[in-house]
């Protein structure tokens, strides 16, 4: 879902005129959501050690 989002968010940004406010907003849950992947899945396996505080960062 994460790979969607930024091909999405690279579609809308190719093909339409967005105000700053919309385009921080698209930033700003992309940023969040890739913090959320990275901590789970990237470092150091925290998420596979405490599946509950994994599952709440996704949440």
């Amino acid at each position: 879902m994460l790979v969607q989002l930024i091909e999405n968010f690279g579609t809308v940004m190719e093909d339409s005129q967005l105000d700053d406010a919309v385009v921080n907003e698209l930033w700003d849950l992309h940023r969040k959501a890739q913090y959320r992947w990275d901590f789970v899945f990237v470092e150091n396996s925290t998420g596979f050690h405490n599946t509950p505080k994994a599952k709440k960062a996704l949440s």
